[in-house]
């Protein structure tokens, strides 16, 4: 096909009509990606095409800028938000020819191009995430911009993954407790996994100060009964281990309802999840009736949290952070 070929060779030129074709199909193709779920079967899809449809309108855009006889660093603006609009609009307007001999911005310009396609097409393996709540404290924080990768199979027990709430449009964050065909019941604060205590050892204190948090603006739960704003808000951090040797450090506030539940059997093709800040979590131990997720199905892990990339509130500490 001329209008895919011409996209990929930056060597000629593109009519005002083939350079607005190609900048349709990219924007269409963004705006339906971005309905989607990230990691979604169907993104998985769309991605690539979203990646060659760059490559396409990007090609096209070249092109156009030779015709027009204009510097091919004008290509720059195509890549902004809002000013790409107004490119598109001018470029599909104005008249005019030029030379077609490519110069040196034809050689790195591509190169970028082809590594910005690669990016967009391997988000289908990958997505980000931020956290909006304290619920996996202290593993995870509020502000946390983490990295999640593509789901398959089952989950392994102790892994930390991204799924979506069975009866509600949100996407939770929990650790992978219960396996499929095990008995999972907490007394006292303590998961009793197949009839037997997890191991909770103590590790320290964990701080932090009394204030609005996130975008909920609420306050974070205490171990010490009153507390000024502002002032420290402690929590008993233990280091908990599953079968097999895996641990995790998990927070305890106070005594509470969510500290006692009874035992359960996972099904088939479900998981038993939990967060680490014990006492502020909606996980499996609330069910679906009261908007919990109850028993989470394995199909609806989006994926595995891997790293923090990033926290604009704990950068020093948190950046490209590993995800245990």
């Amino acid at each position: 096909m001329r209008f895919l070929r011409d996209g990929l060779d930056w060597t000629g030129t593109s009519s005002r009509m083939a350079f607005a074709i190609s900048s349709f199909l990219f924007f269409a193709a963004t705006f339906g990606q971005s309905l989607l779920r990230p990691l979604s079967p169907l993104g998985w899809g769309v991605l690539p095409v979203v990646a060659l449809c760059f490559v396409v309108f990007i090609g096209h855009g070249r092109r156009r800028l030779r015709q027009m006889q204009a510097s091919g660093w004008w290509l720059w603006t195509l890549l902004v938000p809002v000013i790409s609009l107004l490119a598109v609009l001018a470029m599909s307007l104005r008249l005019g020819k030029g030379d077609p001999t490519p110069g040196h911005f034809s050689k790195v310009g591509r190169g970028a191009v082809w590594v910005v396609a690669l990016l967009i097409a391997s988000r289908a393996a990958w997505a980000p995430y931020t956290i909006p709540a304290g619920s996996m404290k202290p593993t995870l924080f509020i502000g946390d911009y983490i990295l999640v990768t593509v789901h398959r199979g089952l989950p392994v027990r102790g892994d930390v993954v991204v799924f979506r709430h069975p009866t509600q449009a949100t996407d939770f964050v929990k650790r992978v407790i219960g396996l499929p065909g095990d008995t999972v019941a907490i007394q006292k604060g303590v998961p009793v996994l197949n009839g037997e205590h997890l191991v909770q050892t103590e590790d320290g204190l964990f701080q932090e100060p009394y204030v609005r948090q996130g975008p909920h603006r609420s306050y974070p739960l205490c171990s010490n009964t009153t507390v000024m704003i502002g002032k420290a808000c402690d929590k008993t951090r233990r280091r908990e281990t599953l079968p097999g040797g895996r641990s995790h450090a998990v927070l305890d506030s106070r005594e509470s309802l969510s500290d006692t539940s009874a035992s359960a059997t996972v099904p088939a093709g479900h998981v038993y999840v939990l967060g680490d800040n014990r006492d502020n979590s909606i996980d499996s131990r609330m069910p679906r009736t009261s908007g919990g997720p109850g028993l989470v199905p394995i199909e609806n892990i989006v994926g595995k949290a891997r790293r923090v990339l990033f926290n604009p509130n704990h950068l020093s500490h948190r950046l490209l952070h590993r995800i245990e």
